[in-house]
């Protein structure tokens, strides 16, 4: 690869970062999702992309999906505080959903 490659290729990879960290700032979870499954088909070991990915999925909804990211995350990055917390968020809401599921309040 050439200079010129590799520092085009780090353009559109802060390019990328930015807008999908637009997206999740705006809510746009959807977009959000697919802009970090391609970041990540680029560049597998990208924490921050599989913890942006986690999130996204979470918020959509998609527990089991989220979980898998973050794991992946931690599997990369044993030392992710990051993923800590927001698998404490993803447990709560099944928790929570479990719980309504059997009728049961916080």
């Amino acid at each position: 690869m050439t200079a010129f490659g590799a520092e085009e290729q780090s353009k559109l990879k802060r390019a990328q970062t930015l807008r999908a960290q637009q997206l999740a700032a705006i809510g746009d979870w959807e977009d959000a999702v697919a802009l970090n499954q391609a970041i990540l088909a680029a560049t597998p070991q990208d924490v921050a992309a599989l913890n942006r990915l986690g999130k996204a999925l979470s918020e959509l909804g998609r527990y089991g999906e989220s979980h898998e990211a973050y794991n992946r995350a931690l599997d990369v990055d044993p030392v992710n505080f990051f993923w800590v917390e927001e698998v404490g968020e993803t447990a709560l809401c099944w928790l929570t959903l479990l719980g309504a599921a059997v009728g049961v309040s916080r």
